[in-house]
């Protein structure tokens, strides 16, 4: 009994809330939903009365929350009405901000609406384009029209080509009042400047030449590198690393006067500071050529053990050498694209470096006298900065 009667009870309540419910009145996104619905079936039915009616439903259930119809729908009706006044009035007032603040308002519920309006239009421009030059629109107005259209429709997806049009269009009417929304759809012409940046990564290698020779092995290292300038002027900031072997022992006096030595086969690292200025020979399709001529600020001692391996001698200490050194170097890149902006453009390719420096650690250590050829190759990005106009 008691089960039955809990039961009873629960329908009860439901049948009351779905009472209520169906006497409520509907909620605004619901009547725009609506709306929208019944404009989609009169505008299917070709019933421009109609649709005129359900555009003004729509228009009085907007506010300063609601979107009823987004801007493009409205104004692809008014080419379908042939209501042109409306349109460029609207436009007149339509600036950034007018379209910004349309954008925070929430937004009429997903449907079909825009689809079906918009291919309807494409299929039938070539009649809207022949209305608009036989309408009573003055020419600054036709004109207008006519670019807004072609910008709702997207019958220019080329950039440069559209750019071009709304520039031809500003410069015609220097004082319309449709120039301050034409701004907004203008794209920004990006063009390449005459400054330029690049990076570097390369694997290194050197070869001594004198005394040094015979104590220092050849090295290999990493050469990473920043780059820029203006027109064909370049500069060069890199870093770099390399790592070799003593091929024989360099010997030192420590503080107390004892002879103490770097022995052979130890390994040794060095540390190098570049500076570089260059000047383009040439920059062609697939090549860019450039001689450099810097300083550059090198250390050379025992390379630090791992901490798996035993600790350096404290008489080590002794053996670092501090240089600071002229050096020119030639470099060439090769570019892996191949069309013909790239002489003015960016690219990515292969760099190679040739040079020499003119050590000065033989003034710290006679053994040490002579300087250093280095090869370098490897991966390079070039980029020309950009601006918009």
């Amino acid at each position: 009994m008691n089960n039955l009667f809990t039961l009873f009870f629960f329908c009860l309540l439901i049948n009351t809330l779905h009472s209520q419910s169906a006497r409520r009145p509907a909620l605004r996104p619901e009547q725009i939903a609506a709306a929208r619905k019944a404009l989609k079936t009169s505008f299917l039915m070709d019933d421009p009365a109609a649709v005129t009616l359900w555009m003004d439903s729509l228009a009085r259930l907007e506010d300063d929350f609601y979107t009823g119809l987004v801007w493009d729908e409205r104004w692809l009706l008014y080419y379908w009405l042939e209501t042109y006044g409306n349109l460029t009035d609207e436009a007149a007032r339509f600036d950034l901000s007018a379209r910004e603040r349309s954008l925070w308002k929430v937004q009429p519920p997903r449907d079909s609406l825009f689809e079906t309006i918009d291919s309807a239009l494409y299929e039938n421009r070539y009649t809207l384009f022949t209305q608009i030059s036989r309408s009573f629109l003055n020419e600054e107005e036709r004109a207008f029209t006519t670019l807004q259209l072609e910008y709702l429709l997207r019958l220019d997806p080329d950039k440069d080509a559209w750019r071009e049009k709304l520039d031809a269009f500003m410069f015609r009417y220097p004082d319309s009042r449709f120039n301050e929304y034409l701004r907004t759809l203008r794209p920004p012409k990006i063009t390449a400047t005459q400054k330029h940046r690049g990076f570097q990564l390369l694997l290194q290698t050197n070869r001594w030449n004198g005394d040094i020779e015979r104590s220092v092995r050849p090295g290999f290292g990493f050469d990473f590198g920043y780059s820029f300038g203006k027109r064909r002027m370049n500069y060069l900031v890199d870093f770099g690393v390399s790592w070799q072997k003593i091929g024989h022992a360099i010997d030192e006096e420590d503080v107390d006067g004892n002879r103490v030595s770097w022995l052979k086969n130890d390994p040794a690292s060095q540390f190098s500071l570049g500076l570089e200025t260059g000047y383009d020979i040439k920059n062609v399709e697939k090549v860019r050529l450039w001689p450099a001529i810097g300083f550059g600020l090198s250390w050379l001692g025992p390379t630090p053990p791992s901490e798996e391996e035993d600790p350096l001698p404290d008489y080590y200490s002794n053996f670092n050498y501090f240089s600071i050194h002229p050096r020119i170097a030639f470099n060439a890149d090769i570019k892996f694209k191949k069309s013909q902006s790239n002489a003015q453009g960016g690219y990515s390719g292969i760099r190679l470096r040739l040079g020499y420096q003119w050590m000065n650690y033989g003034q710290q250590n006679d053994a040490l006298q002579g300087n250093m050829f280095f090869f370098a190759a490897g991966f390079t990005l070039y980029h020309r900065k950009k601006m918009k106009t």
